[in-house]
């Protein structure tokens, strides 16, 4: 059965018409994930995007730079219940009068966190503005996460501070209760994560130690890299070219690698 240039079969029947394809692309596209520095409105629908202020878009870009190395920074603090929150007691806004922001972040572990990665950056000479320093940003951010839970855990303990509790675990064939002590799970979830934020903390100082030694060689200075490997070049195009075409490779000094004398043939 032939089909003709406007879609009619030689039977009679019509096809529907086929769509360019360019046009399909346009209809089908997926969106495009940049690479490099992004924004959340860079993901919003062209519609959505053209309409919004400049003040939504800075906002938009600010929460985005804010999650650039890791979520603690918008998504750590705790939503402020008031007098809703269990640890209502310890809250310092609660014990100053001060009226506090029902339904929004809890400024007590939002200044708790800032100041967190604050003393972390400075005291390991981390620049956060720098690319470089990404690995180790996302390890503060960790470390920072570990130390807001470990906040909320000494506060569960200020309020309930037996480390030990007595329950009762059966009873006998007279009805006499077996009680059984055990320790505080408040205690037991502080343990584990001062155990992990210390061992994030030996991370990032392995991390901080091996840059600086990598600094100290030179390998972490491009300039230095590109050097050495136009030294290197050099020195390869010296081998010597035969008359019949095949290539003599002779010994070359390369600091630590040698090249020993081999014949080879071109194919």
């Amino acid at each position: 059965m032939e089909q003709s240039s406007d879609n009619t079969l030689s039977d009679g029947d019509t096809l529907p018409p086929v769509k360019p394809t360019n046009e399909i692309a346009a209809a089908e596209r997926l969106p495009i994930v940049p690479i490099g520095e992004a924004s959340i409105t860079d993901f919003l629908p062209e519609e959505v995007r053209s309409t919004l202020p400049e003040e939504t878009r800075n906002q938009l870009s600010a929460y985005s730079d804010s999650t650039k190395f890791g979520f603690t920074g918008q998504l750590g603090p705790m939503v402020c219940q008031d007098e809703g929150c269990p640890f209502f007691e310890k809250c310092p806004l609660r014990q100053m009068g001060v009226e506090r922001p029902f339904g929004k972040s809890c400024p007590l572990e939002q200044s708790q966190i800032a100041n967190w990665k604050h003393s972390l950056t400075t005291a390991a000479t981390i620049d956060p503005t720098d690319p470089a320093s990404a690995y180790d940003m996302i390890i503060v951010d960790q470390v920072v996460y570990q130390m807001l839970l470990e906040s909320r855990a000494a506060m569960q303990l200020a309020m309930s501070p037996e480390i030990e509790r007595e329950y009762v675990s059966g009873y006998n064939p007279m009805g006499m209760p077996f009680t059984t002590r055990e320790t505080s799970k408040a205690a037991e979830f502080y343990d584990k994560l001062v155990k992990t934020k210390l061992r994030l903390m030996r991370e990032l100082l392995a991390t901080r130690r091996s840059k600086a030694e990598a600094e100290a060689k030179g390998y972490a200075d491009p300039s230095r890299i590109a050097s050495d490997l136009m030294q290197r070049a050099a020195k390869l195009r010296s081998a010597v070219q035969r008359p019949d075409g095949t290539t003599e490779a002779i010994e070359i000094d390369m600091g630590d690698e040698n090249i020993i004398d081999a014949d080879t043939s071109e194919e």
